[in-house]
């Protein structure tokens, strides 16, 4: 699967959480489009970044901390280097990804 395809969907995943209208884990599952075995892997990911993920049995729906939140952005953009010169002043161009990546292409 592309990289925007599955950040679309985490994204879409997490919106539904946020309304407070997922059902059980089969339902969520299906409605995201992924299998039960991946939502409550996604899960323990978010678990991992200390974000609270929980089943509220009264509302049958997964909820998140009352002290958390999430927010998903798609991973993925393409950008020419003079856009990086341009945004916050070059900072980009600076930063160790775009050296790592500069010095990949002279040996490619």
């Amino acid at each position: 699967m592309k990289i925007n395809q599955q950040a679309e969907r985490l994204k879409y995943l997490v919106n539904i959480i946020k309304c407070g209208k997922t059902g059980n884990a089969n339902t969520l599952a299906k409605r995201v489009g992924i299998s039960r075995t991946s939502l409550f892997e996604l899960f323990d990911d978010f678990r991992a970044l200390g974000l609270e993920v929980y089943y509220n049995r009264s509302s049958k729906s997964y909820c998140l901390g009352e002290d958390n939140t999430i927010e998903v952005v798609v991973p993925v953009k393409v950008m020419k280097r003079k856009e990086l010169t341009e945004i916050e002043g070059g900072f980009h161009q600076k930063s160790l990804s775009v050296h790592f990546s500069e010095r990949c292409s002279t040996y490619l």
